[in-house]
């Protein structure tokens, strides 16, 4: 859950390591305009407090190293015009291509560029906002 609004944003998730049913930990946030962001962790019945200061370690030592991986995404976007026919690399990590199959009689309409990027992310699922900031 979370809330965002002029004065602040604040919301509450519960981690889990696989198993939905039993939370391992809940974290509660609150950031008010202009102001620090506070985060506060409670640790469910079946996690010891140590293994939680040890995650957040890790956590905040992954992040003050600025540990990144690369996770390759494809995707696929939408213009209008002339068909799109050759490649295109961007730079080493991004590529745009025509899709495998176009319709050739209009010259001009709704076409499709294929986007293949290498995204830069502190993890898969963050991969999947990357993608947008790429194309």
């Amino acid at each position: 859950m979370g809330q965002i609004d002029a004065g602040e944003n604040s919301g509450s998730v519960s981690v889990n390591a696989g198993n939905a049913d039993k939370p391992q930990f809940a974290l509660v946030w609150e950031r008010r305009r202009g102001g620090v962001l506070r985060v506060r962790a409670k640790p469910a019945p079946q996690m010891a407090l140590p293994e939680l200061e040890t995650f957040f370690n890790d956590v905040n030592g992954r992040s003050r190293e600025c540990a990144l991986e690369y996770v390759y995404r494809r995707r696929t976007l939408e213009y209008h015009g002339l068909a799109w026919k050759g490649e295109f690399w961007l730079d080493e990590r991004l590529r745009l291509g025509p899709p495998s199959i176009q319709y050739e009689k209009a010259a001009f309409g709704p076409r499709a560029i294929v986007v293949d990027a290498q995204v830069e992310s502190v993890g898969i699922s963050d991969s999947l906002l990357g993608i947008r900031k790429a194309a």
